[in-house]
């Protein structure tokens, strides 16, 4: 990957900070983090001191005692987060030491496995918010969930998803000459419903990397006895009404929901892992939505309208897998999309081709009409019948695969946004 080049205030910044240097060697706020840059990124100690030979960074003894110096920084900051309302996040990692090394007996692996975990201050949560208690409390009066209840969108959410797809759909023409600003203008912007704040990040607190594998259910129950009894420094008194969201992939959590099952017999919260309340994470629901779409509509290259006969003509040849990988699929998918809604665009813009059709000079609400009418007329697999039955079923084939790739995309939106309303 191409190393992003610096913007100019950035050089005017380092150039500051090295005249600054040059007046006192005390004054090193390029060189520090410039050290560490290069110290996380593995480059050799005889480099590191090269650079500090040119007053570019420290020596590497330097740069190691500072890296210690601001790990345990970072786990003081940690300690004291953990303290309050937080959620937790871990995952295997493979770290790739020197091909250099001699792979003698003793000597240390070419690659190294081990979990790196990270918690979060829970936004706008209060301690009295994680009461294991109360979750037990609400849990036994729990009924099950009911489709017409719990399920089935209101009217309110059917209208707002609808607005949601109709900005999809006129966005799509940014790929026509000229109207590359639309997805700028103020008319086709996404409702804003449960929205973070403006400027709000979450806070991050990456923990020590371990050499525990969360491989197994054994190695599921070590990592959290790490995360929580040597780095945290709590106690098991300190949950036993204490609730922590939980988020991870699926299979870490199939692992900790085994190690749950298996220890209910425990005499405190914290053995029992009860007070780990797990979720998924947004990116393996995003990437397992894409995979059941695949796997509804892949068909085959000999039939029209299914993804096999577009990646057949999009000349996509890894996209064969029960499981391919996330970003080629999801590529693909945006490229079928965004040209199955243009095709929709020519036959109902009123022209002889998009070439002609000039959305920039459209009245706003003009396009969101027409946008709504693609949506009615090209989503429904029941519309526009005709007499030709192959041709009905192509239609109703492509109406599907188009309504569920719209699915993708908002959810897609919704979590690079934030916004879940």
């Amino acid at each position: 990957m191409a190393a992003r080049s610096l913007t100019s205030p950035q050089i005017v910044n380092v150039i500051i900070h090295q005249l600054v240097n040059c007046r006192s060697q005390n004054a090193q706020r390029f060189q520090v983090p410039f050290g560490l840059s290069l110290l996380a990124h593995g480059t050799p100690r005889a480099v590191i001191d090269i650079l500090n030979k040119l007053h570019l960074s420290p020596c590497f003894d330097t740069i190691s005692s500072t890296a210690v110096t601001l790990a345990n920084g970072c786990i003081t900051e940690a300690i004291n987060v953990a303290k309050g309302p937080h959620i937790l996040a871990y995952d295997n990692i493979q770290a790739s030491t020197s091909s250099l090394i001699e792979q003698r007996e003793g000597a240390p692996a070419k690659v190294q496995s081990g979990t790196v975990s990270v918690i979060y201050p829970a936004f706008n949560a209060h301690l009295n918010d994680m009461s294991l208690c109360q979750i037990r409390e609400n849990w036994c009066k729990t009924e099950g969930l009911s489709y017409a209840h719990d399920i089935r969108q209101t009217r309110d959410q059917l209208e707002s998803h609808l607005e949601q797809l109709v900005v999809h759909t006129v966005r799509v023409l940014r790929h026509l000459k000229g109207s590359e600003d639309i997805v700028n203008r103020r008319e086709f912007q996404h409702l804003e419903c449960r929205k973070l704040p403006t400027g709000y990040a979450t806070k991050q607190y990456p923990l020590r990397a371990s050499h525990i594998e969360e491989a197994s259910v054994q190695g599921n129950i070590a990592v959290v006895n790490d995360i929580y009894i040597s780095q945290l420094k709590m106690s098991e008194v300190d949950f036993n009404d204490r609730a922590i969201p939980c988020i991870n992939d699926q299979l870490t959590n199939t692992r900790l929901r085994t190690a749950q099952l298996s220890r209910t017999a425990d005499d405190n919260a914290f053995t029992r892992l009860e007070f780990l309340q797990l979720g998924f994470g947004l990116f393996h629901a995003h990437m397992n939505l894409i995979w059941a779409v695949l796997s509804v509509h892949r068909g085959s290259f000999g039939t029209t309208g299914s993804l096999a006969y577009f990646f057949n003509i999009l000349d996509l040849r890894r996209l064969g897998s029960a499981r391919p990988a996330y970003y080629p699929l999801l590529a693909a998918f945006n490229w079928i999309l965004d040209g199955l809604l243009l095709d929709c665009w020519a036959k109902e813009c009123g022209c002889k081709s998009l070439t002609d059709f000039k959305p920039m000079t459209q009245e706003p609400e003009h396009l969101r009409d027409m946008a709504r009418g693609i949506l009615r007329w090209y989503l429904s697999p029941t519309l526009r019948e005709r007499d030709d039955k192959q041709s009905d079923q192509v239609r109703r084939r492509i109406a599907l695969l188009l309504r569920d790739l719209l699915y993708v995309r908002e959810l897609g939106v919704a979590i690079s946004d934030g916004d879940w309303g």
